[in-house]
């Protein structure tokens, strides 16, 4: 335990000392409106995930394994499809 803190603390510390080192360097950068833009079809994606994977849980608990096998592919593709889009 004493590890983990010591780890997050050593992340915030490097975080504050780059922001202070940073401040003010680039007032002519692109804005984050330029550069980003909204990860809707990602949240879809890691959302129906989640709702796949909780629809799988709930098919081996009442003993359908046909059912769980086809929510667990449908979740596999949707990783799939999310991994490929996110490395374009």
């Amino acid at each position: 335990m004493f590890g983990l803190i010591a780890a997050e603390s050593a992340i915030f510390t490097i975080f504050v000392v780059a922001y202070i080192f940073y401040i003010g360097k680039s007032l002519t950068g692109p804005t984050p409106q330029e550069v980003l833009s909204a990860p809707i079809f990602y949240s879809i994606c890691l959302l129906s995930s989640s709702v796949t994977i909780h629809l799988a849980v709930n098919r081996t608990s009442s003993g359908r394994r046909q059912r769980f096998l086809k929510v667990v592919v449908c979740d596999d593709h949707t990783g799939c499809d999310f991994s490929i889009r996110d490395s374009n």
